[in-house]
């Protein structure tokens, strides 16, 4: 079946990345560290990883999928760029805190509007499962339902938020895995050559 290892990647690649995620985010409540310190500027350093696996695992996953149509193409390039943003952003905060700041506050909008586009269109086209769709619109609207008040409110980072983040990640990584098949862009039987050859 077509496209089926390039799924499984993919997924292997968000949940890895999903389960770093999620256990930064615990360790910074466990441990807390202050802002623009040393120690602060690690944490993200080594936060970049399970980004840099959302970035691969998102790639493999619209090149699998391969949804035509505008949406589905800004959707990919506006979340790619987004966690792109994200990653730059996580590297550079040991040498210029303001500027990764600013490109943390791009980056989460971003993430959101790219994977909500991405999302709506997989479900219109059909390409992936309906639960892989349903994951990626998911992983979108949690930016603006709940990450983008909690930041307003609270102020970022706020690590409850970001956690509940890299849970709907961890369900389009899972959901991904679970249907792999149905991933791909089979083509149509061609019944008029079968009618012919019978």
């Amino acid at each position: 079946m077509r496209f089926v290892g390039t799924t499984r990647f993919a997924s292997a690649a968000i949940v890895a990345g999903s389960l770093r995620h999620i256990a930064s985010c615990v360790r910074a409540i466990a441990d807390p560290t202050t802002p623009r310190s040393a120690a602060f500027a690690h944490a993200n350093n080594l936060g970049s990883i399970a980004h840099i696996l959302w970035l691969a695992g998102l790639l493999a996953l619209a090149a699998a999928w391969a949804v035509d149509g505008a949406i589905a193409r800004i959707g990919s390039i506006i979340a790619t760029a987004a966690l792109v943003t994200l990653v730059t952003a996580e590297l550079i905060i040991g040498f210029s805190y303001d500027i990764s700041e600013n490109l943390f506050t791009v980056s989460v909008p971003l993430s959101g509007i790219g994977l909500t586009c991405l999302g709506a269109a997989v479900l219109r086209a059909r390409t992936g499962t309906v639960w892989t769709g349903r994951a990626t619109l998911a992983t979108g609207l949690y930016v603006f339902a709940v990450m983008v008040p909690a930041f307003a409110v609270f102020g970022a980072p706020n690590y409850p938020a970001l956690i509940g983040w890299g849970v709907t990640w961890l369900l389009l990584g899972s959901a991904t895995w679970t249907n792999p098949a149905v991933n791909t862009a089979t083509k149509a039987p061609n019944h008029h050559y079968e009618k012919e050859t019978s």
